[in-house]
């Protein structure tokens, strides 16, 4: 049932609106486009898909789909003999449904216009944790822990893209922003036998803002290709936490996260309208909770994209 919707969902937003922009549909299909570009990171994997078609001379459509599936083992922060699983999942959409051109050439092209954004974020965490001090409290040294944290996020998106394309360089990027948005949370967590009760839960509703993403890319010789992608966010919510002699209690937090991925890679023509191209990349992400010390993740990756037009 979801895979007929995203097909009817899909179908609708390249069907030409011919109650708007009459055309001919053989002018709609050669403006269309479709990329899909996978990243296989060290602990999971991210998605990028975009569709869309500049389908007359003043508008345009698109729409993009992006997600991640993260797992991983780590360390309990600021406990040593500790193991915590953890499972994220990020699923986001960017959709402009009328994008405003403002200058089209056989080499040059600009669109801008408002759009939606939505995302659905879940993390899963399951562990144990040991800690010989907690028996001068009177309480067991070893604990289990879990949590189960969900969030719906959804606001109106603002953006822009260009291209330029000339025979030994090219040069293309996109920027967005999401002003405010709004979102709903819910969280699960458990310490056993730590806590008495052991189990609490705690939902909310709130906004934010904001959401600012960024990506520019350059292709020498087209052969070679570059990219640099950046993505920031800013979040105040209510999280749920404990006193180790005390009880459950609802702490106030405020996020910064930020993303930096260089790509390099070689670009292989498949046909007169397919490209692949196949690379490496590293990535810089870093969360600040508070007024705490960023926590850092680096890693390479894989990169694998097909450019459809």
């Amino acid at each position: 049932m979801k895979t007929k919707k995203l097909c009817f969902i899909i179908l609708i937003i390249l069907l030409k609106p011919v109650f708007v922009f009459p055309e001919s549909m053989n002018s709609y299909f050669d403006n269309t486009f479709f990329l899909i570009t996978p990243r296989i990171l060290k602990d999971g994997s991210m998605l990028d898909v975009k569709l869309g078609s500049n389908y007359s001379e003043k508008y345009a459509t698109e729409l993009r789909f992006r997600f991640s599936n993260i797992s991983k083992n780590e360390q309990i922060e600021g406990v040593e003999d500790s193991l915590n699983a953890v499972n994220e999942r990020d699923f986001e959409i960017f959709w402009f449904p009328i994008e405003r051109v403002f200058m089209k050439t056989q080499a040059t092209l600009f669109k801008a216009g408002p759009g939606i954004y939505y995302n659905y974020n879940n993390l899963k965490e399951k562990g144990f944790f040991n800690m010989p001090a907690l028996e001068l409290l009177g309480k067991e040294r070893v604990n289990s822990y879990t949590n189960d944290f969900s969030m719906h996020t959804f606001g109106p998106l603002f953006g822009a893209s260009f291209t330029s394309v000339s025979d030994n360089f090219s040069i293309y990027g996109n920027a967005g922003v999401v002003p405010i948005f709004y979102f709903t949370a819910k969280q699960k967590i458990s310490m056993v036998p730590l806590l008495n009760p052991p189990n609490a839960e705690y939902s909310q509703k709130n906004s934010g803002s904001p959401y600012f993403y960024a990506d520019i890319g350059i292709i020498l010789f087209n052969r070679i290709g570059f990219d640099f992608l950046y993505d920031y966010s800013r979040l105040k919510y209510d999280d749920l936490d404990f006193y180790i002699d005390s009880d459950w209690y609802n702490s106030s937090r405020t996020t910064v996260s930020q993303s930096f991925r260089l790509e390099g890679a070689l670009l292989f023509p498949v046909s007169e309208s397919v490209r692949s191209k196949l690379g490496i990349g590293y990535s810089w992400k870093s969360i600040k909770i508070d007024k705490a010390t960023p926590i850092w993740d680096k890693q390479y990756y894989f990169v694998v994209n097909t450019h459809i037009n």
